[in-house]
Protein backbone atom coordinates (compact mmCIF):
# COMPACT_ATOMS: atom_id res chain seq x y z
CA UNK A 1 0.00 0.00 0.00
CA UNK A 2 1.08 3.24 -1.10
CA UNK A 3 1.16 6.25 1.62
CA UNK A 4 2.32 9.91 1.31
CA UNK A 5 3.99 10.89 4.47
CA UNK A 6 6.54 14.23 5.52
CA UNK A 7 4.73 16.67 3.87
CA UNK A 8 4.69 20.03 5.14
CA UNK A 9 4.34 23.56 4.94
CA UNK A 10 6.13 26.51 5.93
CA UNK A 11 3.40 26.92 8.73
CA UNK A 12 4.31 23.44 10.74
CA UNK A 13 8.25 23.42 9.58
CA UNK A 14 9.93 21.54 8.01
CA UNK A 15 11.47 20.43 4.43
CA UNK A 16 8.71 21.49 1.36
CA UNK A 17 8.11 18.47 -0.51
CA UNK A 18 7.09 15.16 -1.41
CA UNK A 19 8.06 11.73 -0.38
CA UNK A 20 6.92 8.43 -0.50
CA UNK A 21 7.14 5.77 1.70
CA UNK A 22 6.20 1.96 0.22
CA UNK A 23 6.24 -1.36 1.69
CA UNK A 24 7.14 -2.74 -2.05
CA UNK A 25 9.45 -0.96 -4.93
CA UNK A 26 8.07 2.45 -6.08
CA UNK A 27 7.36 2.79 -9.83
CA UNK A 28 10.13 4.74 -11.56
CA UNK A 29 7.45 7.12 -13.39
CA UNK A 30 6.40 7.99 -9.94
CA UNK A 31 9.41 8.62 -8.04
CA UNK A 32 11.26 10.30 -10.31
CA UNK A 33 8.51 12.43 -12.53
CA UNK A 34 5.49 12.98 -10.96
CA UNK A 35 6.90 13.51 -7.06
CA UNK A 36 9.27 15.82 -8.35
CA UNK A 37 6.26 18.15 -10.24
CA UNK A 38 3.88 17.55 -6.79
CA UNK A 39 7.33 19.02 -5.12
CA UNK A 40 7.31 21.88 -7.48
CA UNK A 41 3.42 22.50 -7.59
CA UNK A 42 2.72 22.04 -3.39
CA UNK A 43 5.63 24.64 -2.79
CA UNK A 44 2.70 27.78 -1.94
CA UNK A 45 2.09 29.85 1.05
CA UNK A 46 -0.27 27.52 1.97
CA UNK A 47 1.20 24.21 1.51
CA UNK A 48 -0.28 21.46 2.26
CA UNK A 49 0.30 19.78 5.84
CA UNK A 50 1.12 15.81 6.68
CA UNK A 51 -2.37 13.54 6.02
CA UNK A 52 -2.22 9.79 6.98
CA UNK A 53 -5.78 10.13 6.24
CA UNK A 54 -7.27 7.28 4.09
CA UNK A 55 -9.32 9.15 1.79
CA UNK A 56 -6.81 12.18 1.81
CA UNK A 57 -4.30 10.22 0.15
CA UNK A 58 -6.97 8.35 -2.11
CA UNK A 59 -7.65 11.61 -3.51
CA UNK A 60 -3.96 12.71 -4.00
CA UNK A 61 -3.81 9.65 -5.94
CA UNK A 62 -6.46 10.23 -8.09
CA UNK A 63 -5.30 13.73 -9.19
CA UNK A 64 -1.97 12.76 -10.22
CA UNK A 65 -3.21 12.42 -14.03
CA UNK A 66 -4.65 16.17 -13.58
CA UNK A 67 -1.24 17.36 -11.78
CA UNK A 68 1.17 15.90 -14.53
CA UNK A 69 -1.10 17.25 -17.87
CA UNK A 70 -1.33 20.69 -14.96
CA UNK A 71 2.67 20.46 -15.51
CA UNK A 72 1.98 19.59 -19.53
CA UNK A 73 -0.41 21.48 -21.16
CA UNK A 74 1.17 20.12 -24.79
CA UNK A 75 -1.36 17.09 -23.36
CA UNK A 76 -4.42 19.44 -23.77
CA UNK A 77 -2.94 20.40 -27.58
CA UNK A 78 -5.75 18.22 -30.20
CA UNK A 79 -2.36 18.99 -32.87
CA UNK A 80 -0.23 16.40 -30.50
CA UNK A 81 -2.51 14.13 -30.15
CA UNK A 82 -3.44 13.80 -34.32
CA UNK A 83 0.46 13.28 -34.41
CA UNK A 84 0.44 10.48 -31.93
CA UNK A 85 -2.16 8.84 -33.79
CA UNK A 86 -0.52 9.53 -37.26
CA UNK A 87 2.41 7.95 -35.98
CA UNK A 88 0.74 4.79 -34.39
CA UNK A 89 -1.06 4.65 -37.61
CA UNK A 90 1.90 4.23 -39.97
CA UNK A 91 4.14 2.14 -38.15
CA UNK A 92 0.88 -0.16 -37.92
CA UNK A 93 0.32 -0.10 -41.22
CA UNK A 94 4.01 -1.47 -41.85
CA UNK A 95 3.10 -4.53 -40.16
CA UNK A 96 1.38 -7.68 -40.81
CA UNK A 97 -2.09 -8.34 -39.05
CA UNK A 98 -1.26 -9.74 -35.75
CA UNK A 99 -2.40 -13.41 -36.74
CA UNK A 100 0.11 -13.37 -39.40
CA UNK A 101 2.85 -12.30 -36.58
CA UNK A 102 1.37 -15.33 -34.34
CA UNK A 103 2.15 -17.89 -37.06
CA UNK A 104 5.04 -20.27 -36.94
CA UNK A 105 7.24 -21.03 -39.70
CA UNK A 106 5.31 -23.26 -42.19
CA UNK A 107 6.85 -24.24 -45.75
CA UNK A 108 4.60 -26.34 -47.95
CA UNK A 109 6.12 -28.42 -50.99
CA UNK A 110 4.10 -29.09 -53.89
CA UNK A 111 4.51 -31.85 -56.66
CA UNK A 112 2.58 -33.29 -59.01
CA UNK A 113 1.12 -36.83 -59.67
CA UNK A 114 4.25 -37.75 -61.80
CA UNK A 115 7.86 -36.85 -62.17
CA UNK A 116 10.45 -37.89 -65.13
CA UNK A 117 13.07 -40.77 -64.34
CA UNK A 118 16.66 -40.40 -66.20
CA UNK A 119 20.38 -41.32 -65.55
CA UNK A 120 23.26 -40.44 -67.10
CA UNK A 121 25.49 -43.03 -67.67
CA UNK A 122 23.69 -44.95 -64.79
CA UNK A 123 23.66 -42.35 -62.76
CA UNK A 124 19.87 -41.50 -61.36
CA UNK A 125 18.13 -38.22 -61.77
CA UNK A 126 15.23 -37.22 -61.62
CA UNK A 127 13.03 -34.31 -63.16
CA UNK A 128 10.30 -32.81 -61.05
CA UNK A 129 8.01 -29.58 -61.45
CA UNK A 130 8.45 -28.26 -57.46
CA UNK A 131 6.70 -25.51 -56.09
CA UNK A 132 7.72 -24.56 -52.38
CA UNK A 133 5.57 -22.21 -50.69
CA UNK A 134 5.97 -20.33 -46.97
CA UNK A 135 2.47 -20.80 -45.71
CA UNK A 136 3.57 -19.71 -42.05
CA UNK A 137 4.00 -15.56 -40.96
CA UNK A 138 7.50 -15.74 -41.22
CA UNK A 139 10.30 -15.83 -43.80
CA UNK A 140 11.61 -18.96 -44.33
CA UNK A 141 15.07 -19.89 -45.77
CA UNK A 142 15.28 -22.80 -47.70
CA UNK A 143 18.68 -24.08 -48.23
CA UNK A 144 18.75 -27.94 -48.99
CA UNK A 145 15.84 -30.05 -50.91
CA UNK A 146 16.60 -33.72 -51.76
CA UNK A 147 15.09 -36.54 -52.56
CA UNK A 148 15.40 -40.03 -51.52
CA UNK A 149 14.17 -43.45 -53.69
CA UNK A 150 13.68 -46.74 -51.35
CA UNK A 151 13.01 -49.88 -52.57
CA UNK A 152 11.44 -52.78 -51.60
CA UNK A 153 14.97 -54.09 -50.08
CA UNK A 154 15.93 -51.04 -48.10
CA UNK A 155 18.26 -49.52 -50.83
CA UNK A 156 18.49 -45.95 -50.70
CA UNK A 157 19.25 -43.49 -53.79
CA UNK A 158 19.63 -39.86 -52.33
CA UNK A 159 19.19 -37.23 -54.52
CA UNK A 160 19.90 -33.41 -53.97
CA UNK A 161 18.11 -30.55 -56.12
CA UNK A 162 21.13 -29.51 -58.41
CA UNK A 163 20.10 -27.15 -61.00
CA UNK A 164 17.07 -26.01 -62.47
CA UNK A 165 16.03 -26.50 -66.10
CA UNK A 166 15.07 -24.21 -68.27
CA UNK A 167 13.12 -23.24 -71.36
CA UNK A 168 14.42 -24.30 -74.70
CA UNK A 169 14.94 -20.61 -76.14
CA UNK A 170 14.84 -20.64 -80.32
CA UNK A 171 14.80 -24.07 -80.53
CA UNK A 172 17.77 -24.67 -78.42
CA UNK A 173 19.11 -26.18 -75.89
CA UNK A 174 19.98 -24.11 -72.94
CA UNK A 175 22.20 -24.17 -70.04
CA UNK A 176 20.57 -24.90 -66.94
CA UNK A 177 20.85 -23.04 -63.50
CA UNK A 178 22.61 -24.38 -60.28
CA UNK A 179 20.15 -24.54 -57.78
CA UNK A 180 20.73 -22.21 -55.15
CA UNK A 181 18.93 -20.81 -51.72
CA UNK A 182 15.35 -20.01 -52.10
CA UNK A 183 14.11 -17.21 -49.60
CA UNK A 184 10.32 -16.85 -49.56
CA UNK A 185 8.25 -14.34 -47.37
CA UNK A 186 4.96 -15.15 -45.76
CA UNK A 187 2.55 -16.53 -48.84
CA UNK A 188 5.24 -16.34 -51.63
CA UNK A 189 5.61 -19.44 -53.45
CA UNK A 190 8.45 -20.48 -55.87
CA UNK A 191 8.43 -22.96 -58.75
CA UNK A 192 10.45 -24.17 -61.06
CA UNK A 193 11.30 -27.33 -63.16
CA UNK A 194 14.44 -28.94 -60.45
CA UNK A 195 16.97 -31.73 -61.45
CA UNK A 196 17.67 -33.89 -58.51
CA UNK A 197 21.10 -36.29 -58.57
CA UNK A 198 23.69 -37.15 -56.90
CA UNK A 199 26.84 -35.60 -57.88
CA UNK A 200 29.76 -38.37 -58.32
CA UNK A 201 32.75 -38.89 -56.69
CA UNK A 202 36.33 -37.54 -57.94
CA UNK A 203 37.13 -41.45 -59.11
CA UNK A 204 34.00 -41.51 -61.04
CA UNK A 205 33.67 -38.47 -62.80
CA UNK A 206 37.20 -38.97 -64.27
CA UNK A 207 36.24 -42.32 -65.70
CA UNK A 208 33.12 -40.98 -66.87
CA UNK A 209 34.94 -38.24 -68.30
CA UNK A 210 37.94 -39.72 -70.16
CA UNK A 211 35.23 -42.26 -71.51
CA UNK A 212 33.20 -39.42 -72.97
CA UNK A 213 36.25 -37.76 -74.37
CA UNK A 214 37.60 -40.72 -76.03
CA UNK A 215 34.55 -42.33 -77.80
CA UNK A 216 33.85 -37.94 -78.64
CA UNK A 217 37.31 -38.06 -80.38
CA UNK A 218 37.33 -41.29 -81.71
CA UNK A 219 33.62 -40.16 -83.38
CA UNK A 220 35.09 -36.79 -85.21
CA UNK A 221 37.89 -38.29 -86.23
CA UNK A 222 35.69 -40.77 -88.25
CA UNK A 223 33.68 -37.53 -89.55
CA UNK A 224 36.53 -36.01 -90.56
CA UNK A 225 37.78 -38.65 -92.72
CA UNK A 226 34.41 -40.23 -93.94
CA UNK A 227 33.68 -39.59 -98.05
CA UNK A 228 31.56 -36.98 -98.90
CA UNK A 229 28.73 -40.03 -100.27
CA UNK A 230 28.51 -41.33 -96.70
CA UNK A 231 28.17 -37.82 -95.14
CA UNK A 232 24.29 -39.25 -94.47
CA UNK A 233 25.51 -41.85 -92.07
CA UNK A 234 26.32 -41.77 -88.85
CA UNK A 235 29.69 -42.20 -87.93
CA UNK A 236 30.16 -44.43 -84.90
CA UNK A 237 32.40 -45.36 -81.92
CA UNK A 238 35.39 -47.83 -81.53
CA UNK A 239 33.37 -51.12 -79.74
CA UNK A 240 35.68 -51.26 -77.33
CA UNK A 241 34.99 -47.62 -75.70
CA UNK A 242 31.72 -48.44 -76.40
CA UNK A 243 32.05 -51.59 -74.16
CA UNK A 244 33.87 -49.41 -71.51
CA UNK A 245 30.51 -46.79 -71.47
CA UNK A 246 28.57 -49.98 -71.04
CA UNK A 247 30.55 -51.31 -68.53
CA UNK A 248 30.64 -48.26 -66.45
CA UNK A 249 26.98 -48.21 -66.88
CA UNK A 250 26.14 -51.93 -65.32
CA UNK A 251 28.11 -50.66 -62.72
CA UNK A 252 26.16 -48.01 -61.41
CA UNK A 253 22.64 -48.94 -62.47
CA UNK A 254 20.84 -51.29 -60.23
CA UNK A 255 16.85 -50.40 -60.61
CA UNK A 256 14.60 -52.97 -61.19
CA UNK A 257 11.05 -53.95 -61.29
CA UNK A 258 9.49 -53.43 -57.92
CA UNK A 259 7.66 -50.93 -55.47
CA UNK A 260 9.77 -47.96 -54.61
CA UNK A 261 8.97 -44.62 -52.28
CA UNK A 262 10.22 -41.40 -52.52
CA UNK A 263 10.68 -38.70 -50.06
CA UNK A 264 11.01 -35.16 -51.00
CA UNK A 265 12.52 -33.25 -47.90
CA UNK A 266 13.20 -29.31 -47.58
CA UNK A 267 15.34 -27.81 -44.73
CA UNK A 268 16.17 -24.57 -43.59
CA UNK A 269 20.21 -22.59 -43.70
CA UNK A 270 20.31 -24.09 -40.02
CA UNK A 271 19.41 -27.74 -41.07
CA UNK A 272 15.93 -27.77 -39.36
CA UNK A 273 13.12 -29.81 -41.08
CA UNK A 274 10.62 -27.56 -42.91
CA UNK A 275 8.88 -29.63 -44.90
CA UNK A 276 8.37 -33.46 -46.10
CA UNK A 277 6.11 -35.59 -48.45
CA UNK A 278 5.86 -38.70 -49.40
CA UNK A 279 5.33 -40.93 -52.41
CA UNK A 280 4.76 -44.55 -53.17
CA UNK A 281 5.47 -45.51 -57.33
CA UNK A 282 5.96 -48.39 -59.21
CA UNK A 283 8.63 -49.56 -61.47
CA UNK A 284 7.32 -51.68 -64.33
CA UNK A 285 9.43 -53.66 -66.82
CA UNK A 286 8.85 -51.70 -70.00
CA UNK A 287 10.36 -48.98 -67.92
CA UNK A 288 12.97 -50.25 -66.67
CA UNK A 289 13.78 -51.44 -70.38
CA UNK A 290 13.49 -47.83 -71.66
CA UNK A 291 16.11 -46.61 -68.98
CA UNK A 292 18.60 -49.15 -69.76
CA UNK A 293 18.43 -48.83 -73.51
CA UNK A 294 20.06 -46.13 -73.37
CA UNK A 295 23.65 -47.48 -73.92
CA UNK A 296 22.06 -48.93 -77.77
CA UNK A 297 22.93 -45.37 -78.61
CA UNK A 298 26.05 -45.14 -76.43
CA UNK A 299 28.44 -45.96 -80.16
CA UNK A 300 26.70 -42.78 -81.98
CA UNK A 301 27.67 -40.47 -78.34
CA UNK A 302 24.20 -40.15 -77.54
CA UNK A 303 23.58 -40.06 -73.90
CA UNK A 304 27.60 -39.27 -73.46
CA UNK A 305 28.64 -36.18 -74.71
CA UNK A 306 25.22 -34.66 -76.08
CA UNK A 307 21.53 -35.84 -74.71
CA UNK A 308 19.55 -38.72 -76.46
CA UNK A 309 16.78 -36.57 -78.09
CA UNK A 310 14.68 -40.10 -78.51
CA UNK A 311 12.27 -39.76 -75.82
CA UNK A 312 11.62 -43.62 -75.29
CA UNK A 313 15.44 -44.30 -74.33
CA UNK A 314 16.73 -43.45 -71.02
CA UNK A 315 14.05 -42.38 -68.98
CA UNK A 316 10.84 -43.28 -67.80
CA UNK A 317 7.35 -41.49 -66.49
CA UNK A 318 6.68 -42.34 -63.15
CA UNK A 319 2.69 -42.28 -61.43
CA UNK A 320 3.08 -40.96 -58.00
CA UNK A 321 0.64 -42.09 -55.27
CA UNK A 322 0.78 -39.48 -51.96
CA UNK A 323 1.49 -40.55 -48.48
CA UNK A 324 0.24 -38.93 -45.40
CA UNK A 325 2.67 -36.37 -43.98
CA UNK A 326 3.03 -37.98 -40.71
CA UNK A 327 4.22 -41.31 -41.48
CA UNK A 328 7.02 -39.79 -43.40
CA UNK A 329 8.20 -36.90 -41.48
CA UNK A 330 9.08 -40.19 -38.90
CA UNK A 331 10.58 -42.55 -41.81
CA UNK A 332 12.63 -39.37 -43.04
CA UNK A 333 14.35 -38.98 -39.12
CA UNK A 334 14.86 -42.34 -39.44
CA UNK A 335 16.90 -42.76 -41.86
CA UNK A 336 18.69 -39.71 -40.87
CA UNK A 337 19.53 -41.17 -37.75
CA UNK A 338 20.60 -44.15 -39.65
Amino acid sequence: MLQFVGVSCPNHGGPKGLVGRHGQPFLGFLHSTLALQFRQVYTSDKGFCRSDHPHRGFSLVARLPALWMARNPMIKDPAFWSTVIAVVALVLSQLPPVRELLKARQLRILIPDNLTLQHYMGNLQLVVFLALRNSGGREVMVQKVECVITSEEGRHWRLPAQTIVTSPAGGHSSPELFMGWVSLKPDEQWTQTVRFFKVWSVQDEEEATGISARIRTDINTKISQRLPEQSNKLAEADPELVQQAKGFFEKRFSLTKGSYRLLVAASSDGNELLCVRGFDFTLFDHQVRALRSAVDDYKIGAGIYYMNNDPSKGGAFIRLRPLAETEVQAEYARMLAA
